[in-house]
């Protein structure tokens, strides 16, 4: 065996958070990677350019500036071979306003709370190197995840509900008119099995709840 095909597959770990980017690096040290780390969008970039990873494990939330999914569209356009798996708490991509058709193809998306079996981590990445992701190794596909019944503009506008804006205040901000929000409202209150008889406030606390349950960032 030569030396390339002896030589180790760089991966690039994109994670805000200090103890998650250790272990990942950790497990990836130990199944033979070389495992290069950033904790933002900027240490991501100069490490991409510098050492041109075989593939990225990308945390969504990345706290200011760009989130992971704008930063794997970046890498792609750089270098469209990049394996890419996101690993977060988020259940599903349209938290951060990205229908899941919209992410780039190819790729794995895991639930930070499967780290406990590092070989799923693992299994997950070998899938996006080879091209071969399956449905198990796509967590934001999951028809068990509570809210996998609601659009995003379902999701948008119970946001807002939760916020306290009314049905013309989520018009005008959507550019759209309050007949449409009215039906997405209470479409999606059947959808979520709340109450359309409960007074206004009852409502938007059930909401707040529901989507603090199937969010953990904003839940935190």
């Amino acid at each position: 065996m030569n030396d390339i095909a002896m030589q180790a597959r760089a991966i690039l770990v994109v994670e805000d958070d200090l103890m998650t980017r250790v272990l990942v690096a950790d497990i990836l040290t130990s199944a033979g990677f070389i495992a290069l780390t950033a904790a933002d969008s900027v240490s991501a970039h100069s490490l991409f350019k510098s050492h041109d990873p075989d593939a990225a494990i990308l945390d969504v939330d990345l706290g200011q500036g760009i989130n992971g999914f704008d930063l794997a569209d970046a890498f792609r356009r750089s270098s469209a071979g990049i394996a890419l798996l996101f690993l977060t708490h988020l259940p599903d991509s349209r938290f951060v306003a990205r229908a899941s058709a919209s992410l780039p193809k190819g790729i794995a998306y895991l639930r930070k709370d499967q780290l406990f079996d590092k070989q799923i981590l693992l299994n997950a990445l070998e899938a996006a190197l080879s091209g071969d992701v399956k449905a198990e190794h796509r967590h934001d596909h999951d028809a068990t995840r509570p809210i996998n019944a609601l659009s995003r503009t379902q999701v948008e506008v119970m946001h807002l509900v939760a916020e306290g804006k009314s049905s013309n205040d989520i018009a005008l901000a959507r550019g759209t008119n309050v007949r449409t929000v009215q039906y997405v409202i209470s479409r999606s209150i059947q959808l979520m099995a709340i109450d359309p008889q409960s007074d206004l406030a009852s409502r938007r606390r059930a909401i707040a709840e529901f989507l603090r349950a199937t969010d953990p960032i904003r839940g935190d």
